[in-house]
């Protein structure tokens, strides 16, 4: 199982102060943990202290990370407008986001309301234990 951790999800970690090193261990050894620059940068913006912003920037280094190329955007593009005709107008962020585990076939951790509405959207809501 491949996961990616949904900003949100960070962004709880680092205002609880949970390292979260040891719950992703499993997958940073298997090489089975993703991310994607909009959600480095979700996070990565949103910390104050210097010392915190490079030490989950070095930690992102260790993540898989998943480049948004022009067929990624053009997908996304066409998913926001199927979305938007259905009254579901979204964040852009998380159209990306989803996007991005749509096309690896990556699981989704996170726990935003939004990714309910993409149908094929693998979504957990925690991580899974012991895998």
């Amino acid at each position: 199982m491949a996961i990616m951790i949904d900003s949100t999800q960070w962004i709880s970690w680092i205002r609880k102060k949970i390292d979260p090193r040891p719950m992703l261990n499993p997958w940073l050894v298997r090489n089975s943990c993703f991310t994607c620059g909009i959600i480095n940068l979700e996070v990565l913006r949103g910390i104050i202290q210097e010392n915190q912003k490079n030490k989950f920037s070095n930690f992102f280094k260790l993540l898989y990370f998943i480049d948004i190329d022009k067929s990624m955007w053009d997908k996304a593009s066409e998913t926001a407008w199927e979305l938007d005709r259905k009254g579901h107008i979204l964040p852009l962020t998380d159209i990306l986001i989803a996007q991005c585990c749509m096309n690896n076939n990556i699981w989704l951790v996170s726990q935003d309301k939004h990714f309910k509405f993409f149908k094929k959207l693998k979504l957990r809501s925690s991580l899974p234990v012991g895998k």
